[in-house]
């Protein structure tokens, strides 16, 4: 009875997660002014948003050494 019972739960652990994990995301829409943007103003926002990224990362790092107990 033991061994029916572990093969059902063996059975049950593989297949539950295989329905559990299916995820429906729907295509984000872009629209046609962003495919077709000048290439100078395209790389002009994709440098802006970098600085941006970068910068963040810079404070994040700072903010991650001023908190050790060592640093005043």
């Amino acid at each position: 009875m033991k061994a029916i019972l572990f093969c059902f739960v063996v059975v049950l652990a593989a297949v539950v997660p295989a329905f559990g994990t299916q995820c429906h995301v729907n295509p984000v829409p872009i629209r046609k002014e962003w495919i077709t943007v000048v290439r100078g103003c395209r790389d002009a926002m994709r440098k802006q948003i970098q600085t941006e990224v970068g910068a963040s990362l810079q404070y994040l790092a700072m903010g991650a050494h001023f908190s050790r107990d060592g640093v005043s």
